[in-house]
């Protein structure tokens, strides 16, 4: 705005209004061309406009099979991202350019190809690639999608390969009916844990992707491997969600990964969700019709009931850790979501103070806030 002409107080445009407003004109459009490209692109954004980003960046480029130069590209972008203001949920890791090439090599129209390009740019970003996996998912089919996610390089070319194949072609050669299988994935145990796990956050697709999955890679079993449906549906959930456990409490259902020690998990949520019932003076009561009318002594006491009895602990997108859930409602502490890592809770301890636990969070995943 301090380039905008100004008009004459004696009626007239100055002399060099013209010229002002041809300078002003082109400024302005720089500035949009600016900000649209930090919205639609915002890793390139930073890369033109932070030179150690430009230097990660034409590492990384010379060097594409080094997981080194990936990895602080990727560091040094989200770094920039977050510099400049730009809302996590924007953060982009990679440029388009970039991520286009890997959805692309991704997609080979042979299996075993699209397999081995995951599993090379899983290894390649190493602790980035659920972000990087992020950004270049959308453009991925289903079954790839969960390919990407599976630790077992031959399942995941199994599933591959059945995907791009007529499904009606596989059912036929199987002698299954559809509706059949789709009702023996679904009410199945191990699905149905996850289904209830991610129901908080409410990712349907996410679910919805993997029932496709387990049901086109139970196809794939039963046409490369001979097994019966029951068997190939048992080898498939194995292959699609074997990395993760399913502890609960308070019969709520979250998801960790294979790492973590399930049962330990489980007694520390509910030690924790018993010591956080004794003093909620630090947390803030949610605006629901349930707690309306009452004293705030009452609200805190109905309120340290339902963490008690009702708290669930809910994964995060990142799977890093876990958020704090009393009945349906977020818990917050000091006007920040209660976030604990996975060492966090085991550790059964306090409840940190917010800060310490995004410090480490934010360690491990730069550009979680």
């Amino acid at each position: 705005e301090d380039l905008r002409p100004k008009q004459s107080t004696t009626g007239y445009a100055d002399p060099d209004f013209f010229r002002q407003q041809e300078v002003y004109d082109a400024a302005k459009g720089m500035a949009k061309q600016a900000i649209d490209q930090r919205n639609s692109d915002p890793a390139q954004a930073v890369v033109k406009g932070f030179t150690p980003v430009q230097y990660a960046l034409n590492g990384l480029l010379k060097n594409p099979d080094d997981p080194g130069h990936a990895q602080t590209f990727v560091k040094k972008s989200l770094a920039a991202q977050q510099s400049i203001g730009m809302p996590m949920a924007q953060q982009k890791p990679l440029p388009k350019v970039l991520a286009d090439k890997i959805a692309g090599d991704i997609a080979n129209p042979n299996p075993q190809a699209a397999s081995i390009a995951i599993k090379k740019y899983a290894d390649q970003f190493g602790p980035y690639w659920d972000k990087v996996f992020r950004q270049v998912s959308p453009k991925m089919d289903p079954a790839t999608y969960v390919a990407a996610t599976m630790d077992d390089e031959t399942a995941a070319t199994v599933l591959i390969n059945a995907s791009r194949r007529p499904k009606e072609e596989l059912l036929k050669l199987t002698n299954t009916k559809a509706p059949e299988l789709t009702e023996v994935v679904v009410s199945h145990g191990v699905f149905q844990d996850f289904m209830n796990a991610l129901r908080p956050l409410g990712d349907m697709e996410t679910t919805a992707r993997v029932r496709q999955a387990v049901e086109t890679l139970s196809l794939g079993y039963m046409t490369t491997e001979g097994l019966d449906s029951a068997a190939a549906i048992e080898k498939s959930f194995k292959s699609v969600l074997g990395q993760y456990k399913f502890p609960s409490v308070n019969n709520q259902v979250f998801m960790a990964p294979k790492e973590v020690d399930a049962d330990a998990a489980e007694a520390a949520g509910r030690r924790l969700l018993f010591k956080l019932s004794k003093d909620i003076s630090a947390y803030e009561i949610p605006p629901a019709e349930e707690f309306r009318g009452m004293q705030p002594s009452e609200q805190k006491r109905l309120f340290a009931n339902s963490i008690r009895d009702k708290g669930r602990w809910v994964t995060t997108p990142d799977m890093k850790g876990v958020r704090l859930y009393a009945d349906r409602f977020p818990v917050y502490r000091y006007g920040e979501p209660v976030v604990l890592t996975w060492d966090q809770l085991l550790s059964g301890g306090k409840i940190p103070d917010s800060k310490d636990t995004q410090e480490v969070l934010r360690s491990r995943t730069p550009g979680v806030n």
